[in-house]
């Protein structure tokens, strides 16, 4: 293996070098020309670093256009990287080693190996990636280049590899993907998770957005913000027409197009298409669409009319607040549904959608959940994908979910009225109705979850 490593004849040689010239150079190339393991004196120390290499090196731009677009760029989340200059001594800088499978970077007592395929896929200069598109420019994988030295300089990884080619990796990213004790890097805009029951939420926590401000990019990023921190967003002052709402909709997303409706839908309790929610009648929150493979992220209600009506408003639950409380009080329960699946179906005429899956997802962490698929309406009489044996405690684990989502306490409930737009985290909070009277009309749709993710991305809210 070439290494590098600290030793008092590298401390004596950076020493005389302070005093002895103001040339800047690193210490830190790399390659068997190069590694000091087996240097044991002070003159062979003095031999390998002569007159001529002591000699400022000719500053080299490693500038791509890739590269400057990282810098403007929030969704990549990269700086450019700077000049090619050598590092000015003294500084602490990381201390790198090469094997035939890593490259290892050692610095403040934390050792990391990045595997050299990795390391090589990524680069993204001009020759691997298309500077437009920032889509790779080859199908091919390259497997069988070592490194042949590398040097860290200005907070970047410079690789030349065996084949010629060069690289430059931004350190900082490096030690973000691979160092799994330190928190991730991420942007201070990035939101965390408020989890909320009746009382934590209160009236005053989720304020409404001006329809005017959401044209602005600080009122979009504002109910962005809100609909990830909160799970839903609300938008006031809309003009009550499906239009204007159309408008709004696609500041934040595309509406979904479905067999329901080829994008916006309009509907009153007329019982048009088979489905309760063109009823009046009670129901129970769920989120919407459990039937899909990928089911719609974000749901948009207005509320266009309501003449005469009493009754109708809107309940809200927390279903990953929900989950928590089932996880800390019975995680037995909680497991089940994570790794039992259950079919969900929608039918009527010319119309079929199944999809089986489990209730809580999560991510791949396995720590944190990424998506609730509840309706208690949608489930298929099918039996759930466990051993028979394992059904009636699937049974009662679903149960304690329901109630919970039933309960009061978890339940934050307000009215809309002409004018105030919600947008719904469909993966997250679960939407129900109180039973009505009267007149109800709402307009609405759905969003997908790569539409919504992106817009986010935009603003650097999400990694």
């Amino acid at each position: 293996m070439a290494g590098i490593r600290c030793s008092s004849a590298a401390s004596l040689v950076a020493s005389w070098l302070r005093r002895e010239t103001s040339s800047s150079f690193s210490l830190f190339s790399l390659g068997n020309d190069m590694s000091l393991p087996n240097i044991t004196g002070r003159s062979k120390v003095f031999r390998r670093f002569s007159q001529a290499q002591l000699q400022p090196r000719k500053e080299e731009k490693v500038t791509t256009p890739l590269l400057e677009a990282y810098e403007s760029n929030p969704i990549l989340g990269l700086r450019k990287s700077p000049e090619f200059v050598p590092a000015k001594l003294p500084v602490s800088l990381p201390l790198l080693s090469i094997s035939s499978e890593a490259v290892t970077i050692k610095e403040d007592r934390t050792s990391i190996a990045v595997p050299l395929l990795w390391l090589r896929d990524s680069c993204t200069c001009e020759q691997c990636v298309n500077q437009g598109a920032y889509q790779r420019n080859s199908w091919t994988l390259v497997t069988d280049a070592q490194i042949k030295r590398a040097e860290v300089n200005n907070g970047f990884l410079h690789a030349v590899w065996t084949d010629g080619h060069a690289s430059h990796y931004d350190l900082s990213a490096i030690k973000n993907h691979f160092t799994a004790a330190l928190p991730k890097k991420s942007s201070d805009k990035q939101v965390a998770k408020f989890l909320w029951d009746r009382q934590r939420l209160g009236p005053a926590s989720v304020v409404p957005i001006s329809h005017d401000a959401v044209f602005t990019d600080s009122g979009l990023g504002d109910l962005l913000t809100n609909i990830q921190r909160f799970g839903f967003g609300l938008v006031d002052c809309c003009p009550p027409t499906e239009a204007a709402t159309e408008k709004l909709v696609k500041r934040v997303a595309p509406p979904m197009p479905t067999t329901f409706s080829p994008g916006m839908w309009t509907f009153t309790s007329n019982m048009e298409r088979n489905d309760t929610a063109y009823s009046n009648v009670y129901l129970a929150p769920h989120t919407d669409t459990t039937y899909f493979s990928n089911p719609a992220r974000i749901q948009v209600f207005h509320c266009l009319e309501r003449d005469g009506c009493t009754g109708g408003e809107n309940l809200l639950v927390d279903a990953f607040h929900c989950a928590d409380v089932l996880q800390q009080t019975d995680a037995a329960a909680y497991e089940r549904l994570c790794s039992t699946a259950q079919n969900c179906v929608y039918m009527e005429p010319d119309v079929c959608y199944k999809w089986t899956d489990v209730v809580l997802t999560r991510n791949t962490d396995r720590k944190s959940l990424q998506r609730v698929r509840f309706n208690m309406y949608d489930r298929s009489t099918a039996p759930p994908l466990c051993a028979p044996s394992e059904m009636n405690a699937f049974y009662r684990s679903l149960r304690t979910f329901a109630d919970l989502t039933q309960s009061a306490v978890n339940q934050h409930v307000l009215t809309l009225t002409p004018g105030l737009v919600i947008f719904i985290d469909n993966w997250r909070v679960l939407h129900g109705r109180n039973a009505f009277n009267g007149k109800r009309v709402l307009t609405g749709c759905y969003m997908s979850n790569d539409e919504f993710e992106h817009n986010c991305r935009r603003f650097s809210l999400i990694p």
